[in-house]
């Protein structure tokens, strides 16, 4: 049985785990999934940029997905990136993990061709509405090379109801998670990323968790 939001606390993402010749070690992953579990994790996020999404083909992201969603067999939610470089890569991705089983999708905004705020706000109520999942908006503009501010987050907020989250990847992570949670009010929940550097300034401002590295979750889990 799935299980569904709200996200709060410590989700960290999952690094995914190779054998010697680059193959996906299932395993070990499974493995993962139960120790960062056993630390006191709230959540679990897969196929992200630490866990080298980006080296993934599309049936081994499905594979780490569906992997995750049957090891945590609905204890704590799981959240899966499913973003693209334009609309149509995006949407596929956002409805096979929807398929799979993930609770909630992080999406970064699209960056080969760098989007305005138009094709940005379609990008996202696009994925939302195609998916049916609740999304996390993730802004890492010192990755992508895309700027969005907490005004724009507040119009892609206004324009697509499934947005339900922000994970703030950009510095200083402070005084945008303020300006975010003025214009969006209680709309969107806001977590701290950038491996959780500014976790307590994050959580002074009314952040509600953090998505750093699986390491130290226990660390991040108590702070909570």
């Amino acid at each position: 049985m799935a299980c569904r939001e709200p996200l709060h606390g410590c989700i960290p993402i999952l690094v995914t785990p190779f054998a010697d010749d680059g193959s996906l070690d299932l395993e070990s992953l499974e493995h993962e999934i139960d120790w960062v579990l056993a630390e006191g994790a709230s959540g679990v996020a897969c196929v992200a940029i630490a866990s080298e999404g980006y080296k993934l083909t599309e049936s081994e992201r499905d594979a780490v997905i569906a992997a995750s969603v049957r090891r945590v067999d609905g204890r704590v939610p799981v959240v899966a990136s499913a973003d693209g470089p334009g609309e149509e890569p995006a949407i596929d991705r956002a409805r096979r993990a929807a398929a799979l089983g993930a609770d909630v999708l992080m999406v970064l905004p699209s960056y080969f061709v760098k989007p305005g705020p138009d094709a940005i706000t379609s990008y996202y109520a696009r994925i939302a509405d195609a998916s049916g999942l609740p999304i996390m908006l993730q802004d890492a503009p010192q990755l992508t090379g895309v700027s969005m501010a907490p005004a724009l987050w507040a119009r892609i907020a206004e324009a697509t109801a499934g947005l339900r989250y922000i994970k703030a990847e950009g510095t200083p992570q402070g005084p945008t998670i303020s300006e975010a949670l003025r214009l969006c009010g209680d709309r969107v929940g806001v977590f701290c990323g950038w491996g959780g550097l500014s976790l307590l300034d994050a959580l002074e401002r009314g952040a509600i968790g953090n998505m750093p590295a699986p390491n130290f979750t226990r660390f991040f889990a108590d702070v909570q």
